[in-house]
Order: structure tokens, then sequence, then C-alpha cells
């Protein structure tokens, strides 16, 4: 530490003032000059509801724009500025007792520095108590000094935001030229051999979907150990995602057979947004399917599982969902639909070099 820099308890530096309770029916939709606005953790995070106004309280608990709040309860330690009101009971106010910068403070009480201090108090769940706060020390500078570094640390944030900001361009353009790369694979670009326009069904042993689990009388549990029943949020484009697994009792499986997932099936999407969205099943995990999952079984080998993936995750397979399918309450195609959607065809030595 610097030596004209010194340290000081949260408590010494400021002074703390815990929100109002508002009893039920004491808050309004419209202003008036006997009442003041009523902020809740929401209109710090979101803002999207209308405000709400209350009878004005002690002036302790009336926050001005630029004053501190801070999150006591759920997500402990938020801090909140930029709106002026009185604050919930589950927010309280944070006014220095002495010359500092605000903004300074601010970015302190976001710091890992601070974060980690109120959770090796144990308050990362729990109510965030004045108590548990006040011992926390913070390293001070002196003021010119305090408003270089906030100056310095909004340069560096603004050029991380920049670098965000390119980032999400360049992950838009890969989407981009992926769906590039697709388009000349299906229109021959990539193969020497002349592509002909064949129907699915010929190719396949099964086309069928799944069922709902309550139709058949079944509620999700909690066991790892049954049976994995795949959603349309679990098929991605290319891949099944597990980050939000669903389980049944095995016994879906007897009233549900010829949905039974096996490794090499081809998972399409069916109904809803995530119309078109393809994948292979490859998971040894006893598994089935919902209504909005197609399944997809190949006959053999002339046409390649990799390769109708591929083609079913393509803007050119998209724009044959769009065209067939039906806008009901959600938009849906129909196993007929899949069966009659058209491949690019060619040999599967071709199809081999393709993928």
């Amino acid at each position: 530490m610097r030596e004209d820099w010194g340290e000081i308890e949260l408590g010494e530096l400021c002074k703390f003032s815990q929100g109002v309770q508002v009893p039920k029916g004491k808050q309004y939709t419209e202003d008036n000059e006997n009442r003041v606005r009523f902020l809740r953790i929401i209109d710090f995070t979101q803002g999207k509801d209308e405000p709400r106004y209350i009878d004005k309280p002690n002036d302790i608990n009336i926050v001005a724009k630029d004053d501190i709040s801070m999150v006591r309860y759920g997500t402990v330690g938020f801090v909140c500025t930029g709106i002026e009101g009185a604050i919930a009971n589950n927010l309280f106010r944070i006014i220095p007792n002495i010359d500092i910068d605000k903004k300074f403070l601010i970015n302190f009480l976001n710091s890992v520095t601070f974060k980690s201090q109120i959770n090796a108090k144990g308050a990362t769940m729990q109510a965030l108590s004045f108590g548990l706060i006040k011992p926390i020390k913070v390293t001070l500078p002196p003021v010119v000094e305090q408003k270089a570094i906030v100056k310095k640390i909004e340069e560096l944030f603004s050029s991380l935001d920049s670098g965000i900001s390119d980032l999400k361009k360049a992950q838009d353009q890969l989407v981009i030229y992926r769906q590039a790369v697709l388009k000349k694979a299906f229109e021959g670009e990539l193969t020497s051999s002349k592509m002909e326009p064949k129907q699915l069904e010929p190719f396949t042993k099964l086309i069928t979907k799944g069922a709902s689990p309550k139709w058949q009388g079944f509620d999700y549990i909690n066991d790892k150990n049954e049976l994995l029943f795949i959603t349309s949020e679990n098929v991605r484009e290319g891949f099944v995602s597990l980050e939000k697994e669903k389980y049944l009792p095995k016994g879906f499986n007897n009233v549900q057979k010829r949905s039974i997932l096996k490794i090499g099936d081809v998972l399409l999407n069916i109904v809803g947004a995530s119309i078109g969205r393809a994948a292979i099943f490859e998971l040894e995990k006893l598994s089935n399917i919902n209504q909005a999952v197609c399944l997809i079984r190949l006959k053999d080998e002339e046409l390649l599982k990799k390769y109708l993936c591929y083609y079913l995750n393509s803007e050119t397979a998209k724009q044959d969902y769009l065209n067939k399918q039906v806008d009901v309450a959600r938009a849906n195609l129909s196993l007929t639909n899949v069966k009659e959607l058209e491949i690019p065809f060619c040999s599967p030595k071709e199809q081999y070099k393709i993928i």
C-alpha cells in the first residue's frame, strides 16, 4: 500500500440507514407533492414496471440519484444508484461521513475485494446487516488520486465494452459464414457430382415423434438413473445439450415404445421457434422424446446421418420448413412434412467428402 494511502473501516467511513416497510394498500400509481417514488430492487435492475409512489417517509429513507444503496436480501451486496426516491426495506442507504469520491466508493463496493469479505462472513444467501459490513476495511488514497483511479477504471471498462462488442460482431459473422459454407455444400459447390433432390422417407426405417408425459400420466422426477427425456430445448444445432436435463420413470418407455432413442438417431425440432434445429443422438443413456421432437432413423449408409444433420441445420432446409410449417397456436411441422423433405442427394462417397 502506498505511503499516502490509508485504511478505514466502512462503519467509520459511512453511515447506513435501512429502507421502509410499506403497508399494503399504501402504494399509488400517480405522484404528487406529498408522495415520493418507492424504489424496489426491480426498479434498479430492470426498471420495466410502472413507477409506484408512497407517502413521504423520514428523510433518512430517501435517496438522491447519486446516492448509494445496497441490496440486503437475495442478491446480497448489489449496489444500486441512479434513481431518486424512498428505498424499500430490502435495501439500505450508504452515506459517506468524509470527503470521498462516490464513484471510487461504488467501485470498491463492486470489487472482488469487498464481495469476497461479504462471502467470507456467510452473507451470500442471507440478510446483509450493518454489523456484518461495518468492520470491512477500505483502502483509501487521497481524493485527487481517487478521481484519477476512477477515470482509469472507466477508460479500461470502456475498452472492455468495445472488445465485447467486437466479439459479438465476430460471432454474428461466424454464424453467417457457417451458413454460407452449408449453402455451398448443398448447392453442389463442394463436390464434383451433380446433386439430385430426393424425398427423405425412402432412406428411413422410422420417422416418428414423442409424446407429452402428461398425456401418458407421468410426472417429471429427479432421479438421473431413470429415463432421460429429450425436449426441443435440448436439441441444439448439431448437438444434444444436457444443460436442462429432465427425467421420467422408465415405465414411460412401455407406453411410448416407438420413440425410444437409439445411438445414431437424427433428432429434428418440429414445433415452435426452434423448428429445424437438428442433432444426432449419441448418448449411451436410456432416452425418449416429447411431441416437439421428431426422430429420424436411417436405413443404411446410403444417406449418411452427419450429411443429413448438416443439411437439416442449413438455411436451405429452413426455408423449406417455412414453406411447409402450419402456424396454429404454435408453428409446427407434421411428420408428413418431414417425410416429404427433399434432400440434395449425391453418392455416399461424395457425402463423405462434403462432411
